[in-house]
């Protein structure tokens, strides 16, 4: 039982990024924005894109600086005060990773956007601490 409201108090705390930057291109993922965006330019050479392997889509695909320039416009035509160019190296995860999910399901995108998740990161620290016989 809990008394006076407090809650669970974590063993460990792992702060949420909650910088503009992460929470607008959350909400851009969240809100379908960037699906839609994604799934209009895979449509484009849908031919080229279904006959990808996971293999080939890591290896082949980039975030090009000319999709940057059409998602920022296609952004623009939505909410004029965003601009895309401010988050450019975490957008060309986060567009990646969206064409994975479309083309190769939840999984992959998660395996894209994951490894720089500060929870996932801790989670990873204190397993290998772990396994050398530490304890955090």
């Amino acid at each position: 039982m809990v008394y006076g409201g407090g809650g669970i108090i974590p063993d460990i705390f792992v702060p949420k990024d909650v910088s503009f930057k992460k929470e607008s291109l959350d909400y851009m993922f969240k809100g379908g924005v960037m699906n839609h965006f994604i799934f209009g330019e895979l449509d484009k050479n849908r031919k080229y894109y279904n006959h990808l392997s996971l293999e080939q889509f890591e290896d082949e695909v980039t975030i090009s600086d000319d999709l940057i320039k059409a998602f920022n416009a296609y952004v623009q035509s939505i909410n004029p005060h965003f601009q895309a160019f401010d988050y450019e190296g975490l957008l060309r995860e986060y567009l990646k990773a969206t064409m994975a999910r479309q083309l190769f399901g939840i999984d992959e995108y998660e395996r894209i956007i994951s490894p720089k998740d500060p929870m996932i990161q801790k989670v990873l620290e204190l397993d290998a601490a772990a396994d050398d016989g530490d304890n955090p």
